[in-house]
């Protein structure tokens, strides 16, 4: 699944100020940090249901989905661009383990 189908879900909801999907072996871990007073167990529910319906509309096998809601989300050591999408180590741009 091509990132790009990932990330238009998740942008498109408003409680969500930033995230970071990591496509591990057995599962999408979703971290979120959402808007000031946002609820995160309804957010974190509707990036599960948006994931799913992604997924499920392009054809890709079901795969477990953990969110996790934090205040935000730090950039990684050495600057350079901020990941929105990442592969766990193990786990190749097709999804499967190396």
């Amino acid at each position: 699944v091509h990132p790009i189908h990932l990330r238009s879900p998740l942008a498109a909801i408003a409680a969500v100020v930033q995230y970071q999907v990591v496509h591990e072996p057995e599962q999408l871990s979703v971290t979120l940090a959402l808007v000031g007073g946002a609820s995160p167990d309804p957010a974190a529910r509707e990036v599960e249901h948006r994931l799913e319906a992604a997924l499920h509309s392009l054809g890709a096998a079901p795969l477990p989905i953990r969110v996790r809601v934090v205040p935000r989300i730090e950039r990684e050591a050495g600057g350079g661009k901020f990941k929105l999408i990442n592969a766990a180590a193990g786990v190749t741009a097709a999804g499967r383990r190396v």
